[in-house]
């Protein structure tokens, strides 16, 4: 054999290799550089560091197909995922670290409006983990699953194509760490909804969905792929509050604080008694309306739901708006007749009641 052609075949040898090694180092997660991918790193300040990738659409289309890697440190918090563009009436898988601390504690969980999550056990029993561990090298949480049949509990509540659509939540600092998939969850520290470009996507594929749900991971360069948008609503402790947490401070400084205050000062005949209970019964009535602008702007109008909190809520209101009428009236008839009247036990009786709801609003 010539010089020349031994250097071709020798060349050929080690592209040849070269490539068999490569495929056998990659082999494990084949469709990783093809499925529509989110990944969020920011641990500038908090440990954030979550991705999240569904199939390239050769699942089938009544399961929600999913891989996950995320990380807890301190083996804390929890992540949520899910189709859709919002937390009501939607579908979410929830992350935590187990009892061992070797694992996931994975459950499904839905809502309305704005409240915590909680477990569906229906739609949990339909879970199929193919992974789930935890690689002590760097931190890192992995499981893929899917869930068959929730596609089609979804499609009965969200009319847009759910393969498209998803939100993603996250808590940093909640104690989880256990292997009961129902405890109460933490508001969350993080979330953001998004998109993925499924129409891009490569929807080839070989073999059945039992082995693409097998192959289905996240990519080693833990990056964001075929992400159409995402939109920066993520907060923090730290940052500016969500509207949620401002409603709860406004509304537990009118209920726990000014309005007692109020009550109390004018049981003292001091001659400071009336203009402190004006002003204190004032700034509760500021605070109530700053509260009720924050959980409206929060959740809207079109996803208000009924539960013991807005039930109580909407009775606070009421007996407020008693209240301020009533000690309008009150002190004209007062001034006029120095005698208590029916508008003074009303507005006795409207302030106290809205002392004692507050309290319990406050509970639920």
């Amino acid at each position: 054999m010539s010089p020349f052609r031994s250097s071709i075949s020798t060349l050929v040898t080690l592209w040849l290799s070269s490539a068999v090694q490569t495929y056998a180092v990659d082999g494990a997660t084949p469709n990783a550089n093809r499925n529509p991918q989110l990944c969020i790193k920011d641990t500038s300040t908090f440990p954030l560091d979550l991705c999240l990738a569904i199939p390239d659409g050769s699942a089938s289309e009544g399961d929600v197909q999913l891989a996950f890697s995320g990380l807890f440190e301190q083996q804390r918090g929890w992540a949520a995922v899910g189709p859709g563009t919002s937390m009501n009436d939607g579908l979410m898988f929830v992350f935590y670290p187990s009892g061992s601390s070797q694992n996931l504690t994975i459950g499904v969980r839905s809502t309305t409006g704005h409240y915590p999550p909680e477990l569906d056990e229906r739609l949990t029993s339909r879970l199929e983990v193919s992974y789930n561990s935890f690689d002590a090298s760097n931190g890192l949480y992995e499981a893929g699953l899917i869930c068959r049949g929730c596609a089609q509990h979804l499609r009965s509540r969200h009319a847009q194509a759910i393969s498209e659509a998803w939100i993603w939540s996250f808590n940093y600092l909640q104690e989880t760490q256990t292997d009961d998939a129902d405890i109460g969850l933490g508001l969350h520290s993080h979330y953001d909804t998004f998109s993925f470009d499924v129409l891009s996507s490569d929807k080839q594929h070989n073999g059945p969905v039992d082995d693409q749900l097998r192959q289905l991971r996240i990519s080693s360069d833990r990056s964001s792929r075929l992400v159409v948008s995402s939109h920066d609503r993520s907060h923090s402790r730290f940052g500016v509050p969500s509207l949620g947490l401002i409603h709860g401070a406004l509304m537990a400084l009118a209920f726990l604080v000014a309005f007692p205050s109020g009550a109390i000062v004018m049981r003292y005949r001091a001659a400071m008694s009336f203009p402190l209970h004006i002003a204190l019964q004032l700034g509760g009535v500021l605070l109530c309306l700053g509260g009720l602008l924050a959980i409206v702007l929060h959740i809207g109008l079109s996803q208000w739901t009924w539960h013991t909190h807005t039930v109580l809520g909407l009775l606070l209101v009421i007996s407020v708006v008693a209240q301020v009428i009533t000690g309008y009236l009150h002190h004209v008839r007062f001034a006029q007749t120095h005698a208590r009247s029916n508008f003074t036990h009303v507005h006795m009786f409207a302030g106290r009641t809205s002392i004692i709801l507050g309290f319990a609003n406050t509970a639920t």
